[in-house]
């Protein structure tokens, strides 16, 4: 699995994701991040969280107004049910139903966006909580193994 993606990650991030250990200093990176996408295309058991937390990254770093940004997680929910993301034991079990949806709506229109950008936040956080604790762990060995080969070529500092 040491592919060109992993190849092309910077030596300084991959001490940095061997020593810290966390899926944060892998995604800390365009590169990293890239790797992770291309390994997730094969996991669709494990791609619709990164396609969430992406999602819900994005939305949280680009909005210019509460209701504008109500109406950009209205659509990432709706999106994410759409393709399959709404049975319980995926990470929107809260919004499981249609009916959950539908209230967007009136969240929106009531402006009752606190509890509902909180449990959107709390979404995100759980979505890579489960990519940290269930996927990556699978590429330590192999980000390692790439670390600890260019530490013999002598290309970085050892651990």
């Amino acid at each position: 699995m040491a592919d060109q993606g992993l190849k092309s990650i910077q030596t300084k991030t991959l001490k940095e994701i061997v020593r810290g250990g966390r899926l944060r200093g892998l995604i800390s990176s365009k590169k990293g991040e890239d790797f992770l996408n291309s390994y997730l295309d094969d996991k669709p058991n494990f791609n619709k969280y990164w396609t969430f937390y992406k999602s819900a990254s994005e939305i949280s770093a680009n909005f210019e107004n509460k209701k504008q940004h109500l109406s950009l997680i209205k659509q990432c929910f709706e999106k994410h049910i759409a393709i399959g993301a709404d049975s319980d034991e995926r990470i929107d079990e809260c919004v499981s139903t249609r009916s959950s949806v539908e209230n967007l709506f009136k969240a929106i229109s009531e402006e009752d966006s606190e509890e509902l950008e909180k449990k959107f936040e709390v979404l995100k956080q759980r979505a890579f909580d489960i990519l940290d604790e269930k996927v990556f762990p699978d590429l330590v060995p192999e980000i390692t193994k790439e670390y600890k080969s260019r530490s013999n070529k002598g290309s970085c500092d050892l651990i």
